[in-house]
């Protein structure tokens, strides 16, 4: 009869193991399926909007830096300008005029200010809904310092005051479809009298490309290359490293339309590497001319070495 109470109390001990081995299952089941959520919610965010803002932080670093050559010439600085001040001055009274003018002359100026409000479209979106991601484990601070010193560094006395860069962006926001609004929408939005107010300081801020320091332009460059290689290093990003080779030379020479002079020039550059398409632009206008960079940027583009890194 003494087996019974040790057989009762064996399959209680089993029952107590069994259970205790469920729930330590049960429990890991749920860390991997938390850690595969996880996983998958952060790869989402990395598609949908930290690849998109680190092509958009290429694409404003780009064009800050050729605004900022620009203005150094007296001549390029005299034709651009005027551009940014028509946005702030037409008096709207023709809107397919101005629309026309968007798209032809004064693209460089518009497209500019889309350019910005987008970075700020994906900036806002990060700081106020993910702002603990991830990239790889312990950099979502460091993710947030980039964002912070791009932030300080257009802002300013002539700058875009802080509070309103996320407010620039939510206006591009297409809260129905959960999208962001493109270039046509966001000229409408420019040519509407009422709604133009609300972009007003963005418009300011080229306006005013003349009177700013060469410094402020030194730090946002400065702090957008940095956000820009973080975030190439931490997505995976290979960077594009240009070179003007013998070939490059070879076959710019078959282009009739450039002047030998220029060729000559271009031949000072053979052999250099640049580590980015804005050095590498950087040097060719200083070399050549703004114009001549314009001009034959894509035959350049086309011809040169490119190394992926």
């Amino acid at each position: 009869m003494a087996e019974v109470p040790l057989l009762i109390l064996t399959a209680a001990i089993s029952a107590v193991f069994g259970i205790v081995s469920a729930l330590i299952t049960t429990n890991y089941k749920l860390r991997q399926e938390r850690s595969v959520e996880k996983s998958k919610e952060n790869e989402r965010i990395r598609i949908k909007y930290l690849y998109p803002l680190l092509v958009v932080a290429q694409d404003l670093l780009e064009r800050i830096s050729d605004i900022r050559r620009r203005r150094r010439n007296e001549k390029n600085r005299n034709e651009m300008m005027p551009w940014f001040r028509r946005i702030k001055t037409d008096q709207r009274n023709n809107s397919s005029a101005f629309e026309y003018w968007a798209n032809d002359e004064g693209y460089f100026a518009m497209s500019t200010l889309y350019i910005t409000a987008v970075y700020f479209y994906y900036v806002s979106k990060i700081r106020r809904e993910f702002p603990f991601i991830e990239i790889n484990p312990g950099d979502n601070a460091a993710l947030l310092d980039h964002l912070s010193d791009v932030r300080i560094s257009i802002g300013g006395k002539y700058g875009i005051w802080e509070a309103l860069q996320d407010s620039l962006g939510a206006y591009l926001a297409d809260e129905k479809e959960d999208k962001i609004i493109n270039y046509r929408e966001f000229c409408q939005l420019i040519i509407d009298r009422s709604e133009f107010i609300r972009f007003n300081r963005l418009v300011d801020f080229y306006r005013d490309t003349d009177k700013k320091l060469e410094d402020q332009f030194e730090n946002i460059e400065s702090s957008l290359k940095a956000l820009i290689n973080f975030l190439s290093l931490n997505l995976n990003v290979k960077r594009t490293e240009f070179q003007i080779t013998e070939q490059t030379l070879k076959e710019l020479k078959k282009i009739k339309s450039i002047p030998t002079d220029i060729l000559l020039k271009l031949k000072n550059l053979k052999g250099l590497t640049y580590t980015s398409e804005i050095d590498f632009m950087n040097a060719l206008v200083l070399t050549t001319s703004q114009e001549f960079t314009d001009d034959y940027k894509p035959s350049i583009l086309r011809y040169s070495l490119k190394i992926k890194l």
